[in-house]
């Protein structure tokens, strides 16, 4: 630990963070929380401490509140240290957290990963940090890519991925297929043979107004 932390008021940035609602309900939050909590006061012995916690985040960037706020904080020197569960916590992408790494080298803030133990005062300890953290973006990316080829699996079988239901479509919950409305398609090909005719959007919209066409919802 560097002569500046030691120098100062000891206090920790516990960063917790789940990425879906089936986390955030079961105990992983909670979980973070107590056993971060404990390692800051038996393992480390700083009794002070802070919790920023973003539910329901990906750890695909750092464009999370919770985040970004114990990053302002630390930049106005509130903190001797962060500690979280996992460096992927904090993020899976390489770029992302050697920027954050490297700024808080120079804030003299001492990066603490619980499950991991790493030392990072050291270039070893360095060097196997980065290493864990290109196997979890490689983990991230193949997870995505996986993600993607199931998604196009079900289009190919006529299946729906999710989200709003595009007009001229209905979708059966049972069979969790989609299928051709016949009423809203006949409004869809006029609109395509107003389009072709009009060559505008605005003439389109009027042509429907006026005969009283509405979208689903209305």
């Amino acid at each position: 630990m560097s002569s500046k932390i030691m120098d100062k008021f000891l206090k920790a940035a516990i960063y917790v963070r789940v990425s879906t609602h089936w986390q955030i309900d079961k105990d992983s939050l909670p979980v973070q929380r107590e056993e971060l909590i404990n390692y800051c006061k038996y393992a480390l012995n700083i009794n002070s401490y802070e919790i920023f916690e973003d539910a329901g985040y990906s750890a695909k960037n750092t464009e999370r509140p919770a985040y970004q706020r114990m990053i302002s904080r630390l930049r106005a020197g509130e903190f001797s240290h962060i500690v979280v569960w996992k460096i992927d916590r904090i993020s899976r992408n390489l770029s992302d957290f050697s920027h954050m790494y490297e700024e808080t080298k120079r804030l003299g803030i001492t990066f603490v990963s619980k499950n991991e133990q790493f030392d990072t005062s050291t270039a070893m300890g360095e060097a196997m940090l980065k290493i864990i953290l290109v196997f979890a973006e490689l983990e991230r990316k193949v997870t995505s890519e996986r993600v993607s080829s199931i998604m196009l699996s079900r289009a190919n079988n006529g299946q729906w991925n999710g989200g709003r239901i595009a007009f001229g479509y209905d979708y059966d919950k049972e069979t969790k297929t989609i299928s051709i409305n016949e009423k809203e398609a006949a409004v869809v090909r006029m609109i395509y043979e107003e389009y072709e005719r009009e060559h505008s959007l605005i003439a389109v919209a009027k042509n429907l107004n006026e005969k009283g066409i509405r979208g689903a919802e209305e």
